[in-house]
């Protein structure tokens, strides 16, 4: 298993059945303070839970494994992208510029920024285009 970083995607190793498929990202990694790595702790967000303050849970870092993402799982999932201009949009996504692209996270001011271009249709029907955008409630 490779080392749980900052900006990873990750889910449950063993999830429970309510759970499967739901990806989560990694905010901060602690440390352990025992003799071993095994009690090093995660705090994890939820991913496309619709919700605007999506939860923050802190997991044992066993219990987690990355996870690949296919960009194409992002159409229809509601979320939140960053336009050039600097203003922070919530929609659908319509659709992606690449198809397949080595994800980059980065912390930004209130969230995690993204190397994946989208368009989104807002709620008031308009398009829009920026990088998918990940705050951090």
């Amino acid at each position: 298993m490779n080392p749980i970083k900052v900006g990873q995607i990750v889910k449950f190793r063993e999830p429970y059945p309510d759970e499967q498929g739901q990806l989560y990202v990694v905010l901060e990694v602690k440390d352990g303070d025992g003799p071993t790595k095994n009690d090093t702790r995660v705090d994890i967000m939820a991913l496309n839970t619709g919700l605007n303050l999506p939860s923050i849970g802190t997991f044992l870092a066993d219990d987690l494994v990355e996870s690949e993402v296919s960009t194409d799982d992002l159409l229809g999932h509601k979320v939140n992208i960053l336009k050039p201009d600097g203003s922070l949009i919530s929609g659908r996504v319509k659709a992606i510029a690449d198809e397949r692209l080595l994800l980059e996270l980065n912390k930004a001011d209130r969230g995690i920024l993204t190397n994946v271009w989208l368009t989104v249709i807002a709620d008031d029907g308009h398009e829009h285009k920026g990088t998918l955008y990940i705050p951090r409630p």
